[in-house]
């Protein structure tokens, strides 16, 4: 087990699970499958994969429909605003964190596509991450996808999907401990190099988001035991930007750019690999990949 061909394999086997026949072209919603994994872990890829399967495979001919949470990214000068109002937050500086989504956008747009009906239309926005130089904005409308006919599957994807924000109380125990603990390393805790005010602020934040991941039916995990991966990863991503647009972020901004999102991941990751997310028996499934992004093993979160 040691290729996408395996992801893909275990995640049909996991949706048969689901839902063992063909969904019904009358069926009253469509089936909201959540999808999270690190930047540069291969879910976009993933994603991409499993729609060519879903739409075109021999035994499927779904309706699907792919949403990213980066495309409810703030506007650019939304983002600035933010960063603004929040001097000294090094967290809220660069898109990323809880509170640089629009989830309103979100919100209302995946309830569009939940009601679509064929003689409508619901247009889903975009965001090109290499304006700015990097730093990203969200295209006009104009440039957004229309999705006209009803849909079967929503297939959203993100970094953060699933995050949910922790107890006042616990998050400050966790925050002080972490800090004693980066007295003696402080290279393996991203959490302490921040003041805990600035890490209440994007907790705050998250509280936000529980009623966009209450939207969903079930949830793909991809996972590393090393999250320190993700720096090779997206170094490895932005490369790539930069071969296809001509312009994105240097190597020392993406490791600034990385740093921001790891105290998230310490801080959410532990719950997310323990407790499952939806509501439905079996529903939600963690795939564990290593530094080269070959899977090691996977499990159902109960």
């Amino acid at each position: 087990m040691n290729s996408n061909i395996d992801k893909i394999e275990i995640v049909i086997s996991f949706s048969k699970s689901l839902s063992p026949e063909p969904l019904p072209s009358s069926s009253p919603s469509p089936l909201i499958v959540g999808i999270c994994g690190p930047q540069g872990s291969g879910k976009s890829t993933l994603v991409k994969q499993l729609y060519a399967l879903l739409t075109t495979g021999r035994d499927y001919n779904y309706r699907v429909v792919q949403v990213s949470i980066d495309d409810f990214y703030l506007k650019h000068e939304e983002q600035i605003e933010l960063s603004y109002k929040n001097p000294g937050n090094q967290l809220l500086a660069l898109r990323g964190e809880p509170g640089t989504h629009d989830i309103k956008l979100a919100i209302n747009t995946i309830s569009a596509l939940i009601s679509q009906k064929n003689d409508g239309a619901t247009v889903v926005p975009r965001y090109d991450k290499s304006c700015y130089g990097g730093s990203g904005d969200r295209l006009p409308v104009d440039q957004w996808e229309t999705q006209c006919d009803t849909v079967d599957i929503i297939l959203f994807e993100g970094w953060c999907i699933g995050f949910k924000a922790l107890d006042d109380d616990y998050l400050i125990q966790l925050v002080h401990d972490k800090k004693q603990a980066a007295i003696n390393d402080a290279q393996m805790c991203h959490i302490a190099k921040h003041p805990l005010e600035h890490i209440q602020v994007i907790n705050n934040n998250l509280r936000s988001y529980i009623d966009l991941w209450n939207l969903l039916d079930c949830f793909l995990q991809l996972d590393t035991q090393n999250i320190n991966n993700v720096y090779k990863w997206r170094l490895q991503q932005e490369h790539q930007l930069i071969r296809q647009k001509g312009s994105g972020l240097t190597d020392d901004q993406v490791v600034n750019f990385i740093n921001g999102y790891m105290p998230a991941y310490e801080l959410y990751l532990p719950r997310l690999r323990s407790q499952k997310l939806t509501s439905g028996k079996d529903s939600h499934l963690r795939i564990e990949i290593d530094q080269n992004r070959q899977l090691v093993d996977y499990n159902l979160v109960n």
